[in-house]
């Protein structure tokens, strides 16, 4: 859930105020790359220049970032962003943030991990 700040940055459950996510033990959620979706041992925030070491694609875009979904204005939640046309494209976003590895292509996190992110809020013992 996103949670509007007056930066003009936005926050999410689990994720600090410069863009990395952690879990409760305070380590880096695993990154993942959008064109080859292997996992990704990187340091946010990511650089506009920052490509893939298995494919060679631009980290720093659209289709990386927790603010892309397809179906709002610009496929982005960010108001003030400006349009981006090349999703898949380096650019000079200054809203971006690395999407974890647990969110499926469409900026939402997959049914399976929400499942055991559930199911471990219930486990006992």
């Amino acid at each position: 859930m996103y949670y509007p700040c007056s930066a003009g940055l936005h926050a999410v459950a689990g994720e600090s105020k410069i863009g990395r996510a952690e879990d409760h033990s305070g380590k880096e959620e695993m990154k993942k790359c959008q064109a080859c979706l292997k996992g990704l041992e990187i340091e946010t925030p990511v650089g506009r220049r920052e490509i893939c070491p298995f494919c060679g694609s631009d980290l720093h875009c659209c289709l990386n970032c927790v603010h892309y979904y397809i179906g709002a204005y610009n496929d982005c939640w960010e108001p003030q962003a400006e349009r981006v046309i090349e999703k898949e494209r380096s650019n000079f976003c200054d809203f971006f943030v690395f999407r974890d590895a647990e969110t499926n292509g469409k900026g939402k996190v997959s049914g399976e991990s929400k499942k055991l992110k559930i199911e471990s809020l219930f486990k006992t013992g």
